[in-house]
């Protein structure tokens, strides 16, 4: 079960309302950064008992955030840690069933670190790692079923022979790969099994998602039917062309990888999602196309045709930013 965002945000104040109530007994210090602990991404699982939210603690000693999972029970707040003292930890997403959950963790050191996909079991022992991408994982949905994901990640460079170690003396801002790249990279579509194995693409060509860089929110978020039949996401023509107008939501056949486009649109569109019972697709689209105009939600029949905006020409109780 969904829940809105405001719900999320009121999750977060509860979860940090008693710090509110402490009197300070000393002028804060510098030494008191490293006591704060900041929470984000709060994800109600399906019976909307349990609450997963991300937490992330400053390290000094290693120079680096360490982030873990928290599950907090929503009825009366009771917390376990399911993980902690983790690198680069994002995404906590519940499987179908409610019983394990999905996260991003980076991997690796050095220019070789990427996020990868891992998913753990409430009842106990140790997570699966189920990708070793090179270009990491982007982020990544759970087929309705539970019985595997499809994540995002960037294909290899051709001819990737890199620069020479000796004088290579290039500092790092942020992800390596998007700004030190000698050519930019398609992203596409992978579907791996949840309980392991060889993860099988499912979309290539010269086109490619909104890239994502993780912790940042989906630029192209996957979105199944609930048969799990069918994916929708957001087709840009060029790699990491992510302010470029013609962006469309597609629709890709998971079966046989066919792709169509949702409407006859060739540009703005973004964010799809199907509708419960997977006859419809919403998705974003600017006010009478125009970019400097707010997104409206539209609706699109998942067979095809023109979309329609929801909010009509009647003033909206909400807008979507």
């Amino acid at each position: 079960m969904k829940r809105p965002f405001y719900t999320k945000l009121a999750v977060l104040a509860l979860l940090m309302l008693p710090l509110t109530g402490l009197r300070a007994q000393h002028p804060f210090e510098l030494g008191d950064l490293a006591k704060l602990t900041s929470l984000s991404d709060p994800q109600f699982s399906s019976d909307g008992k349990t609450i997963a939210v991300v937490f992330s603690r400053p390290d000094y000693e290693e120079n680096r955030s360490q982030t873990g999972l928290l599950l907090v029970t929503a009825a009366n707040g009771q917390q376990r840690v399911l993980a902690e003292r983790r690198a680069g930890l994002t995404q906590p997403r519940w499987s179908p069933n409610g019983q394990e959950l999905a996260y991003l963790e980076r991997t690796g050191t050095g220019k070789e670190a990427a996020p990868q996909l891992f998913v753990r079991a409430l009842a106990g022992g140790k997570p699966r790692q189920l990708t070793r991408t090179r270009k990491g994982v982007q982020h990544y949905a759970w087929q309705p079923d539970g019985s595997a994901l499809a994540f995002v990640t960037a294909d290899e460079p051709k001819n990737e022979a890199g620069p020479p170690e000796k004088g290579y003396d290039a500092f790092e801002v942020g992800d390596n790969d998007l700004f030190l790249t000698a050519a930019p990279t398609s992203s596409h579509i992978w579907l791996v099994p949840a309980a392991g194995g060889e993860a099988r693409r499912l979309t290539s060509g010269a086109w490619s998602l909104l890239v994502t860089i993780p912790p940042g929110a989906p630029s192209s978020p996957l979105s199944w039917r609930p048969d799990g039949k069918f994916l929708a996401f957001v087709q840009v023509p060029l790699p990491h062309s992510g302010n470029s107008n013609q962006r469309t939501v597609q629709l890709l056949n998971v079966a046989d990888g066919t792709i169509r486009p949702l409407t006859s649109r060739k540009s703005l569109e973004g964010y799809p999602s199907f509708s419960p019972d997977g006859t419809q697709v919403a998705y974003w689209y600017p006010r009478q196309g125009n970019t400097v105009n707010i997104n409206e939600a539209w609706v699109a029949p998942a067979t095809g045709g023109e979309g329609r905006s929801s909010l009509g020409t009647k003033p909206a109780g909400f807008v979507f930013l």
